[in-house]
């Protein structure tokens, strides 16, 4: 199996825009609920299960702080959910509703600063593969 490298991935709102220089990239994923549906009735008295609800869950990006983009996670954070692609090194994008659900970042004198955002996605994303 090839090794994936996360370098030249970005991440950009649809409406935001483009967030600064990404350093860590989650890769989306996901959670299903399960419902317990045992009743009297259940073979050998074992427990049954039934799939819930999904949920995309919330995906933690890092990045250098750049002046230039820190505008766009401003606007971000106070918006409303909108359309966010997340575009892979090969072309392969993950698309998803979602808000930015926290802002944080830190510095110091001799360190470049750094940004945590926090997504919250709503819906289910779609993965494009390559062309």
């Amino acid at each position: 199996m090839a090794k994936k490298i996360m370098h030249g991935t970005t991440l950009q709102g649809a409406t935001s825009g483009l967030v600064g220089k990404l350093t860590k990239v989650p890769i989306p994923g996901g959670e299903r609920d399960e419902i317990e549906t045992s009743n009297n009735d259940s073979a050998n008295t074992a427990t049954e299960w039934s799939p819930g609800m999904f949920t995309q869950g919330a995906d933690s990006f890092e990045l250098n702080f750049d002046e230039s983009t820190f505008d766009n996670l401003v606007t971000a954070l106070t918006a409303d959910e909108e359309a966010w692609t997340v575009t892979f090194p090969n072309g392969g994008t993950f698309v998803c509703q979602g808000f930015m659900r926290s802002l944080k970042g830190q510095g110091a004198t001799k360190e470049k600063g750094s940004v945590t955002i926090l997504l919250r996605w709503t819906g289910v994303g779609t993965y494009t593969a390559p062309v």
